[in-house]
Formats: structure tokens, sequence, C-alpha cells
């Protein structure tokens, strides 16, 4: 089912159903490039948690969001200590290996050793409807199979050694990488 687009800063905020958006599509702020086509095509889209968490699934047929608890076995597999792996906040010693090199396209500055490539596209504001940290931080969901609601977890990318365990409200907007079944 085609998920709805191009929702302004109102009804971006209001949504309580599926959405997407990519940085910059529509006239919200912007803090970053103001180049909708070129985010787009650079970072992708970004999806609100009610999105993520639609029952007819997000991501293409054998594929899934993965859950908070996958994301930990990632971070388990990269060599993160198994006692901060179930903190929250600042999560040492992996985020270099899944995020793009000075190399890659988008340049940044991790080692991407894992090839996971992942980019700062930064987010959308689930509150304010705003384009925020582009070019700085990415943001990924995580599903929460047992959500009633409230929020959700996800990571933030911020470069280099630095990734963040964190919930936010589904109004969010935020990248996706689909884990293959």
């Amino acid at each position: 089912d085609a998920i709805p687009t191009g929702l302004d800063t109102e009804s971006w905020t209001q949504a309580t159903t599926p959405a997407m958006t990519h940085y910059a599509a529509d006239d919200s702020v912007a803090f970053g490039s103001e180049d909708a086509a070129g985010n787009q095509l650079q970072y992708g889209n970004f999806y609100n948690g009610y999105a993520v968490q639609d029952s007819r699934g997000l991501c293409p047929s054998g594929w899934t969001v993965p859950t908070d608890a996958q994301w930990m076995d990632l971070e388990s597999y990269l060599g993160m200590d198994s006692i901060a792996l179930t903190g929250t906040q600042y999560r040492p010693g992996v985020g270099h290996q899944i995020s793009n090199s000075p190399s890659d396209t988008p340049p940044w500055s991790g080692n991407n050793l894992t090839g996971w490539s992942g980019t700062p596209g930064g987010a959308r504001s689930g509150n304010y409807g705003y384009y925020f940290e582009e070019s700085l931080v990415g943001y990924f969901w995580g599903r929460d199979d047992n959500w009633s609601g409230g929020a959700l977890p996800y990571r933030a990318l911020g470069g280099g050694d630095a990734v963040y365990r964190l919930n936010r409200t589904p109004k969010a907007g935020f990248s996706v990488r689909c884990l293959k079944d």
C-alpha cells in the first residue's frame, strides 16, 4: 500500500497513521541542505513510527524493520561490551563500523568495515515538523513487537564511534534499514 507523503508541518505533527518524507521535502524549516531531490537521492526517505509499526509491514516481503533486540545482536557481534549492551544513551565501540567512511558516498567519519553504510541523513521532528541534523547524525528506527502506542526504540549514529540507543515519539521521521528475515 502507498504510504502518504508530502505532509506539511501541521499534517506531519498531527499524523497518527503511517507517513513518509525526505529531508526538506516540503516548506517546513530545514536546518541543513534544502536540496530536497539531492537529499532523497543521498539519504533516502524518513518514515514516522506509525509506518514502522504498521501490521502490513514497511519492508519488502522477506525483510523486516529490526527490533531493539536485533539491534543489540548486531552491536554484540561488532564487539560491544555486554554490560554496555543493555544500557541506553551512548554506546561505545561500534558506530564507526556501521557508518560511512570518508571515501563512501556520502562521505562521513566512520570506517564502514561492515558495509552497513550508515549515513547522516538527519531526521524530521515529530513535535514541530522541522528537519534537522542533515550531514551530522543518522537516525534509524527499531520496531517494538509489544508496542502499545508509546515511544519507539531507535539508534542515532553521530559519526565516528558514537551510537546512541534511545526512544522517541512515533511522530518523528527517521530512516529505516530493513533486515533480511
